[in-house]
């Protein structure tokens, strides 16, 4: 069973509270042929403590992950010690150590079997059906726009079969991945043999008001 490891060791660290990935709610995050490991993600905090977006991280996370850390709590600003000067009088960024679940041989390695990184623009011209993205109404009345950018299998029958984002507002994610979990693509042929392949690609969703 997959250990939640501590996140927080130094006593000056900006995190308060943090939350255990529920990965029974994501069958893609569920693989029994995994490590533990580690990643680096950096997020940024609204200044009362709650995280708004996900800046980054050193490798694609699982949604279970991702939706964890949407919940985690921070100190407010101005009481951060040793914390970063605020990038615009209201937010903030945390660089944090957090455990997740990794496969033993991941997908779109070199010399390891699995899926063909692919250009985006490649799996965008196969993809025959979208879905749009609901606007979250919170995310609506508070105007928080953004672009989710999510690392993509594609399976040889054109299925999304993994769905890992990569930044953006948490508050989009969840509706960004819903959609885009539904989307479909002709199945992509890129050997000479003519056969389809899984592909790993980019995808990128994005959330304008208008």
């Amino acid at each position: 069973m997959f250990a939640f490891l501590s996140l927080v060791q130094a006593q000056d660290s900006p995190l308060l509270r943090s939350v255990e990935p529920r990965y029974d709610k994501y069958s893609e995050d569920l693989a029994t042929d995994f490590v533990d490991a580690t990643a680096s993600v950096t997020i940024t905090v609204l200044a009362d403590g709650k995280p708004l977006a996900l800046d980054g991280s050193s490798v694609p996370l699982p949604m279970a992950v991702v939706m964890a850390l949407k919940e985690y709590e921070f100190r407010p600003q101005g009481t951060i010690p040793h914390g970063r000067a605020a990038i615009d009088g209201s937010t903030y960024q945390v660089t944090l150590n957090v455990p997740i679940r990794q496969r033993k041989n991941p997908v779109g390695t070199d010399g390891q079997p699995g899926a063909i990184r692919v250009n985006p623009g490649v799996s965008l011209a196969s993809r025959i059906k979208m879905v749009q993205a609901k606007y979250p109404e919170f995310a609506k009345h508070n105007r928080i726009q953004g672009k989710i950018t999510m690392e993509a299998v594609i399976s040889t029958q054109g299925d999304v079969v993994s769905l890992k984002p990569n930044n953006g507002p948490f508050v989009l994610i969840e509706a960004a991945y819903d959609a885009v979990k539904q989307w479909r693509y002709r199945p992509i042929t890129l050997t000479r043999k003519g056969e389809p392949v899984e592909v790993l690609t980019e995808i990128q969703v994005n959330f304008t008001l208008n």
